[in-house]
């Protein structure tokens, strides 16, 4: 069930993104602005799940941001409201899960409402 859920709000999310870009006003520039986006290199065991932390910047006031880590065929994943101000922001993200210490491949994106700046990241963290 909570998988499913995670997928409903991943799709709801790409969906409004999706529609952020098409009723963007247009730019003399075809590319987004800048947005970056990074995962702590190692996430925390906690009790009931695990904690990955994310730094990202994005411009236009306010947007939104998700992550999703993957291990021994369980996902889990976090959605947050990013603030875009081209400054650099960290948040701890709770994903609940039976999580094991080892390996796990993390997909991580932060976008402003308006679709204006986004990034996206997959890496290997470790988790302790």
């Amino acid at each position: 069930m909570l998988h499913r859920l995670i997928r409903v709000v991943v799709l709801a999310i790409s969906i409004a993104a999706a529609l952020a870009l098409v009723f963007a006003p247009t730019t003399a520039s075809a590319a987004p602005a800048a947005a970056t986006i990074r995962v702590a290199p190692q996430a925390q065991l906690v009790n009931g799940g695990v904690i990955v932390t994310v730094t990202y910047t994005c411009l236009d006031n306010s947007g939104f941001g998700n992550e999703v880590i993957s291990k021994d065929g369980f996902s889990s994943g976090a959605d947050f409201l990013a603030t875009c101000d081209n400054r650099s922001h960290t948040v701890d993200l709770f994903n609940p899960g039976p999580y094991t210490p080892g390996i796990a491949p993390v997909f991580a994106h932060v976008q402003s409402f308006s679709g204006i700046s986004r990034a996206d990241t997959n890496v290997q963290v470790t988790i302790k």
